[in-house]
C-alpha cells in the first residue's frame, strides 16, 4: 500500500517465505501471511492490516495510525509498539516480545492465546484514562508490567508477572488469576480483584486503591502506606504481614475497610492508618495499633492485641485475644458486644466499657507501678468480668565523729539503737575488756566498737527481741574473746531475727593459749573483712559465714566440721614471720586464696577425719608457704600458681594418698605457673593422691620449670589439650580420659604408666618423649607428627600395648626429606610390644586402626623384625586425583591427574609422591593439581597464534589498486598496535590476561589493477594467569614476515591473499606454591599462515562503499621440545607439538567519506574454525618421565567474531594517517586492539 487508496486495495498473501529488512503496511495495504515472514528490522503496520497465521519474526513491530495486527500463529519481536489507536489481536498461538509499549490503542489476548513479553507497558502517561487498553482472556507472561495513568488492563485469563506489576495511576481489573512477585499500586492507580491474586509484596502509596471484590488475594507482606484497601463481603485478603499506614502522613490517609475476611500473622496500624472492619479479622500473632485507629463492628481475633502510642481501638462487635496491652496513652473503647481477653495489661492509657458492652479478662492489670497516679484508667459502664485484678500504684545512743563513750563495767542494749558514726568510738570496759550485751535493738557501727565479746540473752520469737549488729563499710568491731564463752554467745541468726552483718572490719584477737569458738547459731554475713590476729585459735562453727575477705594473720583459724565459710578472698599468713594456719575441716568457698611464706593451708586433717573441702574460683597463689591436701579431703581450683618468679621463697604442694586435687585451668594457662620444682629449685609438687586435671578447651601447658613428683594418679579430663613440657619424675599412673595429652619440646613421663582411654589422644611432637609404659585402650589414639625439623620418636622404657588403639599420623607439616627411604624408622621404640594378656602384638597390625591427615596417601604401621620398633610405610590412598577432577569439574586436568595417580600407586615413596604427602583435603588436592599443570594449561601456542594474527592483520589487503591510483602506484606504510585480552578459565585450565605490543612496516606496488606487498613485524607478549590458584606467566618475542595482495576477478569482485612465516621465542614461569618451587622454561615456536578471500562490491558511490566478503585463513604454530628447570621433580619435559586452525569467515566491509580529507572504514566478521584443534601440551613430570599426559588450554568454542573501525585523515593526496580500533572474541575470550598507521605513496 501507498496510503492513497482504500483499505485492502494492496494485498500481499504469503504462503511461502518472505524475508525483508523493513516492511511497511500502509492504510490501503493488507498482508495475509500463513507462511514464514522474517523482517530483520521493522515491521510497521501504519494504518493497514496484517493477518498472521504462520510464523512472523521481526526486530521491531509497530502498529500505528489505526493499523491492525491479527496474530494466530507464532509472532516474535524484540519490541512491539502500539500507538495512535493501533490494534493488536492475539487470537491464537504465541506472541513473544521482549518489550511491549502499548502507548495508545488496544491489545487483546484471546482465550487459548499467549502474549509473552519481558517488559509490558500499558499506557505512556500522556493521554486520557483508558486510551491504552490490554484485554487478556488467555495467558499473559511478563517480567515487569507497568500500567500508567492512561492505561487499563482487564484480565480474565492468567496473568503471571515474574517481578513487578506496577499500577502507576492506571487501572487493573482482574477476574482471573494474577500472580506477581511485587504488586505496587501508586499515584492514584486502582487494582480491582475478584479472582485469585497472589504476590510476595503489595504496596499501596500516593492515593492508590485496591478493591478486593471477590475471590482471594494472597500476599506475604502488605504495606498500605497511603491510599485505600477495601475487602468486600465474600472476598478474602490473606497477608502474613499487614501494615496500615507508614507513620509519615496525616491521620486516616491510609485506610483498610474490611467487609469480608482478612487473615494475617501480624497487623500494624500506624498513626496515619485506619482500619474499619465489619467482617472477620483474624490475626495469628499480633494486632498492634501503633497510634492509628481500629474500628471493629465484626469479629476480630488475635493472639496479642497492643494499643500503643496514642492509638485507639473501638470495638462494638466480638473481639478475642490472649493478651491486650494498652500503653503510652493508648485507648480502648468497648462500645458494644463482647471483648474476651485472657490477660489485660493496662499500663498507661484508658479502657472504657460502655453500657451494654462486656470486657471479659481472666487477669486484669491496671497500671504497672512505673508512672504517676491516674495515668492508667479503666472506666466501666457496662460489664467487666475477671479472675484476677491487679491495681498497681523508738533510747537511742549516737556516737558522732570525734566522740568516745566508755562503759567501764557493762554495756547493755535492750531494744534501743546505738549509732556509732565514723570517727566515733564506744568502749565496753576501759580498754574494751568487757562484753557488749545486745539483748534486742540495733547497733550500727560506722566508727569503732571495742569489746571482749558481743553477747545476747537467749533469743525469743517476738521481733521486738531481735538483736541486730550492723558494721558499716567504715566501721570497725574489735573483739578479744577468750575460751570461757562462745563468740557472739546468745545471738541466733538462724531464724532470721538476730543479725550480724559485717560490711566493715571485724578484728578478732585471740591471745596465745586461748581457743575462741563461735556460737553455732551466730552466723556472720556481709561484704567486710574478718582479721584473725593473735597466736590463739579461732574456730568457726556456724553453719554458714559469709564475708568479703578473711585474713588469717597469725595463730590458727579453723573452719570446723559442719561449718561453711564463703569469702571473696582468703589470705593465709601476712609475711610477718609469725606462723599462721588455716584448717579446713568443714567447707570453704572462696574466689581467691593467697598463701604467704609464713602460712600453711591444711585441707582436711592429717588423720583423714574430718575430711575438708575447699573450692577456689580463681587459681590459688603461693608466695612460699605450704598447701596440704590431706587424706579424703578435696581441693578444687583452676590452678596453683606462684608470683615468686625469682624463686626466693619455698612453696610446697602436698597431695596425700587418698586426697583429691581438682584443677581446671583456663585456656592458655600454665599449670603451676611460677613454680620451680625442677632440680635445684626451692619449690615442690608432690602428688601421692589423685590429681584431676580438667582442660575444658584450648591448651594448658606444664612449663619445664614445674615437674611433678609422686606416685599417685594423674587424670587428664576435658576436651582440651594438656601440653607437657617438663621432665616429670612422677612414677604413678597417668590416665588420659578425654581430650589430648600433648608431650612437646622434650617433655617426659619416663617413670609413669600412661593409659590412653577412649576418646582421648596422646600426641607427641617432633622432639619425641620417654614413657614408662604405654597402654592404648579401645578408642584411645596416639598422634605422631612429621615436620621439616624431624618426626616423632617415642621411647617406652617398659611395655607398649598399642593393639587396641588408633594411630594418627600428622603429616601436614612434613618435609619430603624426612622419608628419603620411604619409611618412618623407629617412631616408637619399646622394650616389648605385648597385649594385656602377655601375648605379642601382631607385627603386621600393631594398631587396631590407623589414620592420617594426608588426603592422597596412607601410612601403614608395622613392627620391625627385631620386635622393638614400629615403622611407617606410605601407600597411595583410596582418594585419587581423578576423583578430585570429577568433584570440582576440572576436566582439562584429568590427564595430569591420571599421570600423578599412576605415580602415586606405583612409586608412593619417590620424591614426586612425597611432595603430595602434605595435601590435607579435596581443595588442597585440587589446588596442587592445578599448580602442577603446564603453563596456562597448554594454551601458550594459542597466545602465539593470536599474536601472529595481529601482525598479519596489520597489512590492509582489501583495497583495490584503482582506489589509490590517483596517489601513485607505490606505497610504504608503518603500523603499530597495542592489545589486551582476557581468557576465562575453563574446567581447570587457567584463564589468562594478555598484553601485546608490536609494529610492522611494509611496501606495496600496484601493477595495473593488481596490488602486491611485503611486510615484516615484531610483537612482544606478556601473559599472566587469572581465575586460577596457580600463578603462571609467559612472555614471547615474535618476529614475522609475509606477502599479501589483491586483484580483481570481475567487475564486482576481487580476490585478496596473504601468506607468511615467523618465529617466537617463549619464556614461561610456574609458581608451584604447595611445594614452594618455581619452574621456568624457554622454547621456540615456528609460525606459518596463509589466507585467501573474496570481496564483493555490493554498493559503491563517491560517498560510500559496501563490500561483503568471505575468506579462508590457515595458521599453524609448531613449538619445540623443551624441559623446565628450577622445580626438581615437578619440572615438565614438554614434547614438541603443533596447533593448527582453518577459519572460514564471512562479513562486511564498509567505507564512507565524511569530508574531503576524512573517511571512516568499518569491518565486521564472523568466523568458524573448521579444524577445531585446541591448543594443548603433552608433557611428563621429571619425577615420572615415563608417564606422559596431555593438557588442553582454556580456550574452547569454534566460533569467533571480530569488528573494527578506522578513522582516516588524508594529509595530502599521497599521505594518510589512520587511527583504528579492533575487537575480537570467541567463547570465553575477548581482545581489544587499538592501532595507528601511516601510509604514503612514492
Amino acid at each position: 500500500g501507498d496510503g492513497t487508496d482504500g483499505a485492502g486495495t494492496a494485498t500481499l498473501t504469503n504462503k511461502g517465505t518472505v524475508n525483508a529488512d523493513n516492511v511497511t503496511v500502509n492504510g490501503d495495504g493488507q498482508m495475509d501471511t500463513s507462511g514464514a515472514l522474517t523482517v530483520a528490522r521493522e515491521l510497521a503496520v501504519e494504518g493497514g492490516t496484517v493477518n498472521s497465521t504462520g510464523t512472523t519474526t521481526a526486530d521491531k513491530l509497530t502498529v500505528d495510525n489505526g493499523g491492525t495486527l491479527n496474530s494466530s500463529g507464532d509472532t516474535t519481536a524484540n519490541t512491539l509498539t502500539v500507538d495512535n489507536d493501533g490494534k493488536v489481536n492475539v487470537n491464537g498461538g504465541k506472541t513473544d516480545v521482549t518489550t511491549t509499549n502499548l502507548n495508545d490503542g488496544a491489545v487483546t489476548v484471546e482465550k487459548g492465546a499467549t502474549l509473552d513479553s519481558d517488559t509490558l507497558n500499558v499506557g505512556d502517561g500522556t493521554d486520557g484514562a483508558g486510551t491504552a487498553t490490554l484485554t487478556n482472556k488467555g495467558t499473559v507472561n511478563a517480567d515487569n508490567v507497568t500500567v500508567n495513568g492512561d492505561g487499563q488492563m482487564d484480565t480474565s485469563g492468567a496473568l503471571t508477572v515474574a517481578r513487578e506489576l506496577a499500577v502507576e495511576g492506571g487501572t487493573v481489573n482482574s477476574t482471573g488469576t494474577t500472580t506477581a512477585d511485587k504488586l505496587t499500586v501508586d499515584n492514584g492507580g486502582t487494582l480491582n480483584s475478584s479472582g485469585d491474586t497472589t504476590a510476595n509484596t503489595l504496596t499501596v502509596d500516593n492515593d492508590g486503591k485496591v478493591n478486593v471484590n471477590g475471590g482471594k488475594t494472597d500476599v506475604t507482606t502488605t504495606n498500605l502506606n497511603d491510599g485505600a484497601v477495601t475487602v468486600e463481603k465474600g472476598a478474602t485478603l490473606d497477608s502474613d504481614t499487614l501494615n496500615v499506614g507508614d507513620g509519615q502522613d496525616g491521620a486516616g490517609t491510609a485506610t483498610l475497610t474490611n467487609k469480608g475476611t482478612v487473615n494475617a500473622d501480624n497487623v500494624t496500624v500506624n498513626g496515619d492508618g485506619q482500619m474499619d472492619t465489619s467482617g472477620a479479622l483474624t490475626v495469628a500473632r499480633e494486632l498492634a495499633v501503633e497510634g492509628g485507629t481500629v474500628n471493629s463492628t465484626g469479629t476480630t481475633t488475635a493472639d496479642k492485641l497492643t494499643v500503643d502510642n496514642g492509638g485507639t481501638l473501638n470495638s462494638s462487635g466480638d473481639t478475642t485475644a490472649n493478651t491486650l496491652t494498652v500503653d503510652n496513652d493508648g485507648k480502648v473503647n468497648v462500645n458494644g458486644g463482647k471483648t474476651d481477653v485472657t490477660t489485660t495489661n493496662l499500663n498507661d492509657g484508658a479502657v472504657t466499657v460502655e453500657k451494654g458492652a462486656t470486657l471479659d479478662s481472666d487477669t486484669l492489670n491496671v497500671g504497672d507501678g512505673t508512672d504517676g497516679a491516674g495515668t492508667a484508667t479503666l472506666t466501666n459502664a457496662g460489664t467487666v468480668a475477671s479472675d484476677i485484678i491487679n491495681v498497681n500504684a523508738d533510747g537511742n545512743i549516737k556516737v558522732n565523729d570525734g566522740g568516745e563513750v566508755t562503759a567501764a563495767d557493762s554495756a547493755t542494749v535492750n531494744g534501743g539503737t546505738v549509732d556509732i558514726a565514723q570517727g566515733g568510738t564506744l568502749n565496753s570496759g576501759d580498754n574494751g575488756q568487757n562484753d557488749f550485751v545486745v539483748n534486742s535493738g540495733n547497733v550500727n557501727v560506722d566508727g569503732t566498737l571495742n569489746a571482749k565479746n558481743i553477747t545476747s540473752d537467749p533469743a525469743k520469737e517476738e521481733s521486738a527481741d531481735d538483736a541486730k549488729i550492723n558494721i558499716g563499710s567504715t566501721g570497725t568491731l574489735n573483739l578479744k574473746p577468750t575460751d570461757d564463752q562462745p563468740l557472739f554467745a546468745g545471738l541466733d541468726t538462724s531464724k532470721g531475727g538476730d543479725a550480724i552483718n559485717v560490711d566493715g572490719k571485724l578484728n578478732v584477737n585471740v591471745a596465745d593459749g586461748n581457743t575462741a569458738t563461735q556460737a553455732n547459731t551466730a552466723g556472720i554475713t556481709g561484704t567486710g573483712t574478718l582479721n584473725k590476729d593473735g597466736n590463739g585459735d579461732l574456730v568457726l562453727t556456724a553453719p554458714t559465714n559469709t564475708l568479703g575477705t578473711v585474713n588469717a594473720n597469725d595463730g590458727v583459724l579453723t573452719v570446723d566440721n559442719g561449718s561453711k565459710l564463703n569469702a571473696n578472698t582468703l589470705n593465709v599468713g601476712d609475711s610477718d614471720n609469725k606462723p599462721a594456719t588455716v584448717k579446713v575441716n568443714g567447707e570453704v568457698a572462696a574466689k581467691d586464696v593467697n598463701i604467704a611464706n609464713d602460712g600453711t593451708l591444711n585441707v582436711g586433717d592429717a588423720s583423714g577425719s574430718p575430711a575438708g573441702k575447699l573450692d577456689a574460683t580463681n587459681p590459688i597463689s603461693m608466695n612460699g608457704g605450704t598447701l596440704n591436701v590431706n587424706p579424703k579431703a578435696t581441693l578444687t581450683t583452676p590452678n596453683i600458681v606462684s608470683p615468686d618468679a625469682a624463686d626466693n621463697e619455698a612453696s610446697t604442694v602436698n597431695v596425700a594418698k587418698d586426697a583429691t586435687l581438682n584443677l581446671n585451668p583456663t585456656e592458655g594457662a600454665k599449670l603451676f605457673d611460677g613454680f620451680n620444682s625442677a632440680p635445684g629449685g626451692k619449690d615442690a609438687i608432690n602428688v601421692n593422691g589423685t590429681l584431676n586435671l580438667d582442660v575444658a578447651s584450648g591448651t594448658v601447658t606444664q612449663p619445664v620449670s614445674a615437674p611433678i613428683s609422686g606416685n599417685g594418679i594423674f587424670n587428664k579430663e576435658g576436651g582440651g589439650t594438656f601440653d607437657v613440657k617438663a621432665n616429670n619424675p612422677f612414677a604413678g599412673n597417668v590416665n588420659v580420659n578425654d581430650g589430648t595429652l600433648q608431650i612437646s619440646e622434650g617433655g617426659k613421663l619416663g617413670k609413669a604408666t600412661v593409659n590412653v582411654n577412649s576418646p582421648a589422644t596422646l600426641a607427641v611432637d617432633k622432639s619425641g618423649t620417654e614413657l614408662g609404659n604405654l597402654n592404648l585402650k579401645g578408642g584411645g589414639t596416639l598422634s605422631v607428627t612429621a615436620t621439616p625439623e624431624g618426626y616423632t620418636k617415642v621411647q617406652v622404657n617398659g611395655n607398649a600395648d598399642t593393639s587396641k588403639g588408633t594411630l594418627f599420623v600428622d603429616i601436614a607439616g612434613s618435609n619430603e626429606h624426612d622419608l628419603a627411604d620411604g619409611k618412618f624408622h623407629g617412631f616408637i621404640t619399646a622394650n616389648s610390644f605385648k597385649k594385656s594378656d602377655g601375648t605379642d602384638i601382631d607385627k603386621s597390625k600393631p594398631f587396631s586402626h590407623y589414620d592420617d591427615n594426608s588426603a592422597l596417601f596412607d601410612f601403614i604401621p608395622t613392627i620391625a623384625a627385631d620386635g622393638k620398633t614400629i615403622d611407617l610405610t606410605p601407600t597411595s590412598s583410596q582418594m585419587k586425583l581423578v576423583d578430585i577432577v570429577q568433584l570440582f569439574n576440572l576436566t582439562r586436568a584429568f590427564d595430569a591427574a591420571k599421570a600423578l595417580d599412576t605415580n602415586f600407586t606405583h612409586s608412593p615413596a619417590n620424591e614426586l609422591s612425597r611432595l603430595f604427602y602434605t595435601i590435607r583435603d579435596d581443595k588442597q588436592a585440587a589446588n596442587a593439581l592445578l599448580e602442577s599443570l603446564p603453563t596456562l594449561a597448554g594454551a601458550s601456542s594459542q597466545v602465539v597464534a593470536d599474536t601472529s594474527r595481529h601482525l598479519a592483520n596489520l597489512a590492509k589487503i582489501y583495497d583495490r589498486c584503482e582506489d589509490n591510483v590517483q596517489q601513485g602506484d607505490k606505497h610504504i606504510w608503518a603500523k603499530t598496535f597495542g592489545s589486551w585480552g582476557t581468557q576465562a578459565q575453563y574446567q581447570g585450565a587457567a584463564g589468562y590476561r594478555s598484553e601485546s605490543y608490536g609494529f610492522a612496516a611494509g611496501v606495496e606496488k600496484c601493477h595495473q589493477q593488481t596490488r602486491l606487498g611485503v611486510m615484516m613485524g615484531y610483537a612482544y607478549d606478556h601473559v599472566r594467569s587469572r581465575e586460577s590458584v596457580s600463578d603462571q606467566r609467559l612472555r614471547a618475542d615474535t618476529i614475522q614476515a609475509g606477502i599479501y595482495g589483491n586483484t580483481p576477478i570481475s567487475s564486482i569482485a576481487d580476490l585478496d591473499f596473504r601468506a607468511g612465516i615467523g618465529y617466537s621465542d617463549v619464556g614461561t614461569e610456574r609458581n608451584i606454591k604447595f611445594a614452594n618451587r618455581t619452574a621456568q622454561g624457554n622454547y621456540g615456536n615456528k609460525i606459518g599462515y596463509a589466507g585467501v578471500g573474496v570481496n564483493f562490491n555490493a554498493f559503491s558511490s563517491e560517498q560510500a562503499v559496501i563490500k561483503p566478503f568471505i575468506r579462508l585463513d590457515y595458521q599453524v604454530v609448531r613449538n619445540n621440545h623443551y624441559s623446565e628447570r628450577g622445580a626438581g621433580v615437578l619440572n615438565l619435559n614438554v614434547d614438541a607439538g603443533t596447533n593448527q586452525s582453518l577459519v572460514s569467515q564471512a562479513g562486511i566491509d564498509m567505507k564512507a567519506r565524511l569530508a574531503d580529507k576524512f573517511s571512516v572504514n568499518t569491518r565486521v566478521g564472523v568466523g568458524y574454525d573448521l579444524v577445531g584443534e585446541l591448543a594443548s601440551t603433552r608433557a611428563a613430570f621429571a619425577g615420572a618421565p615415563d608417564v606422559k599426559f596431555t593438557t588442553k588450554g582454556a580456550q574452547h568454542g569454534r566460533v569467533s567474531g571480530e569488528m573494527g573501525i578506522e578513522m582516516n585523515y588524508h594529509i595530502t593526496p599521497a599521505a594518510t594517517l589512520s587511527v583504528g580500533y579492533d575487537a575480537s572474541a570467541r567463547k570465553g575470550y575477548i581482545e581489544h586492539t587499538p592501532n595507528i598507521m601511516f601510509k604514503m605513496a612514492f
